[in-house]
């Protein structure tokens, strides 16, 4: 469901926004959700076509 791939780029949203934020844990945390969302959102496209 979820990969590596999406982990990654997650992660390193997440520590972009977390120290933009000055919290790194709540960070991850959104950039976690963010790569899930985008993951979805590419697999309901990839189910379209």
């Amino acid at each position: 469901m979820i990969n590596a791939m999406q982990i990654a780029i997650g992660v390193a949203l997440g520590v972009g926004v977390g120290i933009a934020l000055d919290n790194v844990v709540a960070g991850i945390g959104i950039g976690l959700a963010l790569a899930i969302a985008i993951g979805w959102i590419r697999r309901d496209r990839r189910d379209e076509s």
